[in-house]
């Protein structure tokens, strides 16, 4: 069996019992067992991390299924034991982080749970996926009675967290300000900017950044105040971001860029660039670097 549709399983489980670590699926339903969710959470996570494949099966449900994006479908406790089996032994002492982003009730005994995980290896190795679950309370206990996974390629929208907040920088007599926040209930990266020369505003706009839906990585959709519109797709290198877009300028010309950010010391300061830019064909010269610097 290919390895990498092994790999993300148990990330998967651990979500789907985890499913109560989100919101409450309604504020103040003492029919719904939100604190049996989070119980069976804790009891997972402890099981993945000591390889316990007898308490990591007790959360399933007899007839389970499981299937993700790379063509991995299973049906039954016992595929799953199989292929958990398999894993455990490769990956001993993987460690898992779940985000939870909706739970929606389908009655007191049955519930959907959406959100995103991430899973690292005792050797460093990170993968990352989206799932979606349904839940039942089977003799007391919940249990996984479907999960389906989409495991995720490049970069997440966590490892943009280093640029939330406001930054300001100043080149001679032009300035530019950037405010990087959460966006619809964290599902999203909201970018406002501002440049302005001697005073005045000359340029804004607003860039909203989120996950691929196909598992390819962040996407960025992009409007500016000149009429502008554009979109984009975020790599990382280990030193520095770059966002590669596309898009149309105010007269219905296409027009290219990559732009570069490239975070300093700490965290604490990050520097701007512009280049390989083309506009209707023409190549443009790249921008000045911007030194940019996070307010306190």
């Amino acid at each position: 069996m290919n390895m990498r549709k092994i790999w993300m399983i148990p990330a998967a489980l651990f979500v789907f019992v985890g499913s109560g670590m989100g919101q409450s699926p309604a504020s103040g339903d003492k029919d719904f067992d939100e604190k049996g969710l989070r119980a069976a959470a804790d009891a997972y996570s402890q099981a993945v991390s000591k390889g316990d494949l007898k308490a990591i099966l007790a959360q399933w449900a007899e007839h389970g299924e499981y299937s993700n994006n790379y063509g991995l479908n299973l049906e039954g406790k016992s595929a799953i034991e199989e292929t958990y089996k398999t894993w455990l032994a490769d990956h001993p002492k993987a460690k898992l982080q779940v985000k939870v982003e909706r739970i929606r009730r389908i009655s007191k005994e049955a519930a959907w749970v959406e959100g995103n995980i991430k899973m690292e290896t005792a050797d460093g190795k990170i993968a990352r996926s989206r799932f979606r679950t349904l839940r039942i309370r089977e003799e007391g206990e919940w249990r996984i009675a479907q999960s389906v996974e989409n495991l995720q390629t490049g970069p997440q929208l966590d490892e943009l967290d280093w640029m939330k907040g406001t930054w300001k920088g100043r080149a001679g007599e032009d300035e530019a300000e950037i405010v990087v926040e959460p966006a619809l209930g964290g599902s999203f990266v909201k970018v406002n900017f501002v440049r302005r020369s001697k005073g005045v505003v000359v340029l804004e706009g607003v860039q909203i950044v989120g996950i691929d839906p196909s598992g390819a990585g962040l996407l960025s959709w992009v409007f500016e105040s000149s009429g502008a519109v554009a979109s984009g797709r975020w790599a990382h290198d280990g030193q520095r971001w770059e966002l590669e877009v596309a898009g149309v300028d105010p007269a219905g010309l296409e027009s290219n860029s990559v732009q570069v950010f490239t975070p300093g010391k700490g965290n604490e300061t990050m520097t701007w660039q512009a280049i390989e830019r083309v506009v209707g064909g023409v190549p443009l010269a790249d921008t000045v670097p911007l030194k940019l610097t996070k307010s306190k």
